[in-house]
This record gives C-alpha cells, sequence and structure tokens, in this order.
C-alpha cells in the first residue's frame, strides 16, 4: 500500500510533514494535518484503517466538485490505478488534490510534488449536502431513514456512571457512508448533535431532548422513557430535509468512538471560526474549549 512513510521536518517550518508517494516527497502543513486526520476518522467508519470508496466518495461530494473530478482525485490517490480503499496517507494525498481542484481547477499530481503552498480543503462542514446523487432528484425518489435506540447498557461505577445505547441505522441516503450502521452512544453525544443544530439552524424547530435527572437516573422506568424520548428524537431528526444531511448527524449514526471524538473536536473549531466570521453577536454552541495545541502528534494518530 502507497504512502506509509512519514517525515517530520518541524523544527524551522511550523510542524511541516511529508509524505513518501509514487514519484517522491508530497509535504504537508500542520493544519492540514490535523483537519485532514480528523477527517479521515469521521470517514473510516469501521476504524480497520482505511477508507472504502463508496465511504469516500460519498464524503468526497461535499467538495462540490465534477464527478470527473472526484474519480481523478481517487485514480490519482491510489498510485495511479483506483484502489477499493485507501489507507490514512493516501487519503491525505487524496484531501490535497481536493484543495488544489477548488483552488486552480488542475488535478495534477506535479503541483503536489513541487511543494505548492494550498488553502484547505473545503468540505461545506456547517453546511447540509445540496449536491445530492442523480438518483435523489428523480420524481419517485423517497430518502429514507429507520433509526432505533436500543439496548441500554449502565456503564461504570460511582459518579462516573453512565447509560450507554445502540443505535441501529438503515438509510437509502447517498450522503451517508453506509446503507447500515450499529454504534454506541450516551445522552451527551444526543446534547452535542441538538446544540450543534441550534446553532446552525436558527430559526428552524429542533426536536427536544428529554431532561435531565441528576437522581434516579438509573431507574429502569427512567432508563426506559428517556431511550424512547431519544429514538423519536433522532428520528424526528432523520425526517427533516435539511437536518437529516448535516455531517453531525453522519457522524453520531455512524462514526466509531474515534471518528465521534474528531468529529466533536472539528466541528467545535469550525463553531469557533464561523462565529468570529459573523458581524452580529450570536448564540454559540455550549462548551465550547480551545483545542489542543498538539497539532503535529494528532495528525500522525
Amino acid at each position: 500500500m502507497l504512502g506509509l512513510g512519514r517525515s517530520s521536518t518541524s523544527g524551522a517550518s511550523g510542524g511541516e510533514f511529508n509524505i513518501a508517494f509514487v514519484n517522491g516527497p508530497i509535504k504537508f502543513h500542520s493544519e492540514e494535518g490535523v483537519l485532514y486526520s480528523r477527517l479521515f476518522h469521521i470517514v473510516d467508519t469501521d476504524a480497520d484503517g482505511y477508507i472504502g470508496g463508496t465511504e469516500g466518495a460519498a464524503f468526497i461530494r461535499r467538495a462540490r466538485l465534477m464527478n470527473d473530478a472526484n474519480r481523478e482525485i481517487w485514480r490519482l490517490a491510489s498510485g495511479g490505478k483506483s484502489q477499493e480503499k485507501l489507507n490514512k496517507d493516501c487519503w491525505f494525498v487524496a484531501m490535497k488534490l481536493v484543495a488544489l481542484v477548488q483552488s486552480t481547477g488542475k488535478c495534477q499530481m506535479q503541483s503536489l510534488y513541487s511543494g505548492d503552498p494550498l488553502p484547505l480543503a473545503d468540505f461545506q462542514l456547517e453546511q447540509p449536502v445540496d449536491n445530492v446523487l442523480p438518483e435523489e432528484t428523480a420524481p419517485d425518489f423517497e430518502r429514507s431513514f429507520v433509526v432505533s435506540v436500543s439496548t441500554p447498557v449502565v456503564v461504570g461505577s460511582g459518579y462516573s456512571r453512565y447509560t450507554q445505547y445502540v443505535i441501529s441505522t438503515k438509510t437509502n441516503c447517498s450522503h451517508f457512508p453506509c446503507t447500515t450502521a450499529q454504534v454506541k452512544r450516551r445522552f451527551s453525544d444526543f446534547e452535542w448533535l441538538q446544540q450543534r443544530l441550534l446553532t446552525q439552524f436558527r430559526g428552524t424547530i429542533i426536536p427536544p431532548l428529554p431532561e435531565k435527572r441528576w437522581t434516579g437516573n438509573m431507574d429502569a422506568t427512567f432508563v426506559e422513557e428517556r431511550r424512547q424520548a431519544l429514538e423519536h428524537f433522532i428520528n424526528e431528526v432523520c425526517s427533516h430535509e435539511k437536518l437529516s444531511q448535516t455531517l453531525e448527524l453522519q457522524i453520531v449514526l455512524t462514526a466509531s468512538t474515534e471518528g465521534l471524538i474528531a468529529g466533536k473536536e472539528l466541528l467545535k473549531v469550525a463553531s469557533i471560526a464561523a462565529t468570529k466570521s459573523r458581524s452580529k453577536p450570536t448564540m454559540t454552541t455550549r462548551g465550547l474549549a480551545s483545542t489542543s495545541t498538539n497539532t503535529r502528534k494528532e495528525s500522525e494518530m
């Protein structure tokens, strides 16, 4: 598999590193490393260290490029002949190619080998997907979600105890990386999703979550009532035309544990940037915190 060798040049160049590729090293700066690493963990839903063609294509479509460009990006990132899946280093190359096409309109490896500086690839992370596949524009196409919340299990002990639920999803939506998924989530993950939606869709009615309870929250009746309420919440979000297309929902329903952590960090940073760009003061997501400064280490996770 290509792209398994990295070398760091962090001393005088702000955390730059190189990825060994077909015809030589490709340079990345630390911000690219952090962003593309987080995206990798989000899209690698089964956490096997590879991103398959279906899940990779579903995400790359967020860049709003032509289909021919998307296919060429995958081919070049595969080393010249399209492979079924990409490892992390090849994914980094694909992300840099996306940035190149967005910036110059060209898709050629020579620009990457030459080390020309590029902006970060833009995947419209703060917006719903609006470039759906052709079949979803057909008059008889119906977007379908079936989501269940089940199997509540108490995890931990003492004051650190919490209830974890199994979230099972079936969908035919092309912007999702898979048609079926099963993940484990806790109440705070649903809270993160709701707060993100409240921030991004002001003026839209966001479904409510069940209220917190500080005592008796492990009672069987309470746990079952909360399970039902969470299932209602997530299905209401999935039935909404725009809310159902958000990356936040995709992360909650499909991401691995590592992908969930990466998603929360990534979108938290994006929220801060978006808030600073607005001219009027607005309410932001609760609990925003500064991100880690150890960027190069994260890019090599």
